[in-house]
This record gives C-alpha cells, structure tokens and sequence, in this order.
C-alpha cells in the first residue's frame, strides 16, 4: 500500500466513528440523504458576475420591499444590538470599525430601484455610516441610563429609506466619561441573525487593530450578497423548483385557517406593527433538564421547545391543525459563512394535533415534520405564499401568525479592548408577527422574549401565557407520556 493512502477497511473504520460522533438527529439526516431524499445542490457558488450589472434582489429581499411598500416608514424589520460600555472607548478606531465593514458588505451600502420593471440592487460606493452621538454628561447622574435606554429605543424604531441606504446606522451615548451605550441598527432586508455574529466578530477585529495603528486582516469576501442573489434564483428553477413546490405545497395543502388566540382587543382590519417584548429566564435547573431530557429521548432542543408551544397553542385555542412559522439559517455552503446579508428562510412547520396525543408522540410528529423540513429548506417562502395564494387578508401574516425562533448558535461576544461590555435588551415597539416566542442559548442556559403585537394583546396576557409555556414545560419534563390535554397550565387565574 502506498505511503499516505489508507486501505478501505481503514476509511470504513473512519468513517464509522465519525458517525458515531453525529447525533440521532444528525445520524437520520445523513440516511434520509444517503437515500437520497434530500435535493442536492452544488456543492460551491458559481463563479462571481463580472458584468458590473446591479444584481436583483433575492427572493427574501423582494418580500421585504413589498412590505415596506404597503407599510411605508415601519421600523418593523429593524434589526438591532445594544451594549454597555464600561471603559475606555476610542472613537476614531470606532468609526473607522464601523466604516470599513461597510465599506466590506456591498449589501450594506446598496440602494433599491427599479429598472426595466425588475427590482435592483446597486452598489453606493461613496456612503459612509450614519451616527448620531448624544451627551449626557450634563443630566443629572441618576437619570443619565434611563434617558440612554429611552433614546436608544427610540433610534431603534426609526425606519430606513430603502431607496437610498445604507442599511448600517449607529448611536453612541455617553452617560460619563469613559462609560457609554452603543447601539448598532440594521435592516433585515441586508442582514439576519447570522450576519449579526459576522457583524460583531469583524467590528470587534476592526476595532482592535485601529486602536493599535494597524490595518484589520480580514480574509477577502470570495462573494457579495448580490452574487447570493443571482445564485439563488438560478437554483431555484426547472426540476428543483419542481420538486421543492411540490413537498411544501403537499405539506401546506387544504384549508389553512388563522389562528386566532384569546386577545384583549379586536383584530385590526390592517395588520399592526405595534408591539412589545416580555423577556423571561428559564434558569439553571429547567435549562439543564431541558437538556437532559434531550439527551436521554435523542431529540434536539427545537423539537422539544416547539412541541411545547404547539400544546399551548391547541389548549388555547382548541384547533388542532397549526402552522407555526420558523427560520432557518439556510448557510449550507461554506462562501455564504462570512456574508452579512438576509440568506435566513422561512419553514412553515404544519403540525396535527388531533386525538389528543402522548406529549412524547407529539414530539416524534415534530421531528418527522422538522427533519422534513430541513430536507427541503431552499423553498424561499416569498414563492411559496406567491404559489399557494393564500386569501389576501390584510389583517394578518399569510401561512402562519406565530413564529417560533431557537438561537442554538452562541452569540459572538463584542469585545472593546479594556472595556467591561454588556448587552442591553430593548425593544424598538414593533413586532413582526400575532406573537413570537424567541429562545436563546448561553453557557446552556435557556432565555428569550415573547414578541406581541400590542394591538391584540395586554402585557398581563402575555405574562399568563408565559407562566403556561413553562408550566406546560416542566410538566412534560416529569410526565412526557401523558396526554397533551393533560399538561399543567399555570396557576394563575387573571388576565
């Protein structure tokens, strides 16, 4: 046998334990594709325009100009960060993090128009950040964070003009020397939750070498978001297309009607975007046995969270036929890693819960439904809802009006060299959706918000429904073979 080559009983071995290593969740995927049940799809992006033409606008991007085209001046699809910065800070080094990442992401800088009745994306090479920066020094010392978190917020909500950009804005608040607030605002139509942990990994990179005089050593971009775009609809075409729409719109077929849940005011004839957050902390001891139960049934911590929130819908609601909608990160090629840009799909995952199931059958309902879904995640959810045609109802979100988001990826932490950082949960009084359940991931414990729309619901509500999800969550844990009509609801008797 020649030097370096491994005879096959040896690459059989590898490749053994290497499944051995992959969870039962990972093991099924890589089945279900050996089998080829999963499309495939080209293993690189093609290679990079050189025409120097505006690229289109990709599938997620057209929805959210649409959007913005019916609701115009919606901070809706604002996406934000906030933090304490407790230490030094060197503001030239700042601003020249902040100019260069933007000068790095084209899609940052772009500005949309029409040509030719087709929506475009050009590339502003002259634009530089807008900051505002706010002193506080001269209010009065007990008042300076609360008036910091009021202005931030505020900031927050301000809507971007998608015509002319960038989609890249930041505040800076001093409340006293050496001691501030940042806020970083962009628009999800150039971003997505992804592109956040890219954005804090480079500004932190960008910060560190302009603070010491040096150049930042960012390893160049092989693609721009506009090459995503054109990629992405020469994927989604001929027999792919084919095959993509015709799952989902199996899996989607038949009436598909609203969820409506208990509110506190009529549904508005215009679907509102007002809104609010009610943050909570599951803690150490559920978190971890959330974890274990996980470990112990083979299935992912999705699959349990989601399971959960679908009983809660039913027992609201008493339907049995629910669609929640979900993001997936949809970064299944290696160029698309380092992207700032909106790549995140939409999954509506359609769940039965007729017959009052066992929570643990529930459960095996969610994965078959989610490892499905996986399977088939290129489907971009702006053609779908075109395919489907659901009723224009303007009252509410098509396919879905509750959405459930798991961020198991762990936050990139900013860092300010000699600076103590620390995040700053604010809402900009706007939500996407009837209600959104957001779960985070850190160190392994397990926290978030409940996103509402407050034109239908009461903050109290919210807090019911709240104490439910994690009295319906610890019930499962300790029981999870009883019935879903089973599982304790809180205590609580108001709202």
């Amino acid at each position: 046998m020649v030097k370096g080559h491994r005879s096959e009983s040896d690459l059989r071995m590898l490749l053994a334990n290497k499944l051995k290593q992959l969870s039962p969740v990972k093991q099924q995927l890589l089945k279900r594709q050996l089998k080829g049940r999963i499309l495939s799809t080209d293993d690189s992006m093609p290679a990079v325009d050189a025409s120097g033409l505006p690229a289109p606008l990709s599938y997620n991007q057209q929805r959210l100009w649409f959007l913005d085209q019916l609701r115009p001046g919606s901070a809706q699809y604002n996406v934000y960060r906030a933090w304490y910065i407790d230490g030094p800070l060197n503001l030239p080094a700042l601003d020249s993090a902040l100019q260069s990442i933007l000068d790095r992401h084209q899609v940052l800088r772009m500005r949309i128009r029409k040509s030719g009745g087709a929506l475009i994306q050009d590339g502003n090479t002259s634009a530089a950040v807008p900051t505002t920066f706010v002193d506080l020094g001269s209010s009065p010392r007990q008042d300076r964070e609360k008036l910091a978190i009021g202005k931030i917020s505020e900031e927050a909500g301000i809507p971007f003009n998608l015509s002319a950009g960038p989609f890249l804005r930041s505040v800076l608040v001093k409340l006293a020397e050496n001691y501030h607030v940042l806020l970083i605002v962009l628009h999800h139509i150039a971003s997505d939750g992804w592109s956040c942990r890219v954005f804090r990994d480079e500004l932190t990179r960008c910060y560190e070498a302009f603070s010491c005089g040096r150049v930042p050593e960012l390893a160049d971009l092989p693609f721009q978001y506009g090459d995503f775009a054109r990629y992405q609809r020469t994927l989604f075409s001929g027999q792919r297309r084919t095959t993509l729409l015709r799952y989902w719109c199996e899996q989607l077929s038949g009436s598909l009607d609203p969820l409506d849940l208990p509110s506190d005011f009529p549904r508005p004839a215009i679907q509102s975007d007002r809104g609010s957050k009610l943050q909570f902390d599951l803690g150490p001891g559920l978190s971890e046995a959330v974890h274990g139960f996980c470990r112990e049934h083979g299935i992912t911590l999705f699959m349990l969270l989601i399971a959960v929130l679908y009983t809660l819908l039913h027992r609201y609601t008493g339907v049995p036929d629910i669609s929640v909608g979900s993001p997936i990160a949809n970064r299944t090629l290696p160029e698309l890693e380092p992207l700032i840009g909106y790549v995140t799909n939409t999954n509506v995952l359609r769940m039965d819960l007729s017959g009052n199931p066992g929570f643990m059958e529930l459960v095996q309902r969610v994965k078959k439904i989610a490892l499905d879904a996986y399977m088939y995640q290129d489907m971009p959810f702006e053609e779908l809802v075109a395919e489907l045609h659901p009723d224009q109802d303007r009252s509410r979100t098509p396919l879905f009006q509750v959405a459930f988001i798991l961020q198991n990826t762990p936050e990139k932490v900013l860092h300010i060299h000699g600076a103590k950082v620390t995040p700053i949960k604010i809402s900009n009084g706007t939500s996407k959706f009837d209600l959104s359940l957001c779960i985070n991931i850190k160190d392994g414990n397990l926290s978030g918000f409940w996103e509402y729309c407050t034109d239908l619901f009461k903050q109290p509500r919210m807090a019911r429904l709240a104490e439910d999800y994690r009295a319906m969550l610890t019930g499962a844990l300790a029981d999870p073979h009883q019935s879903i009509g089973a599982l304790p609801l809180s205590a609580r008797q108001d709202a």
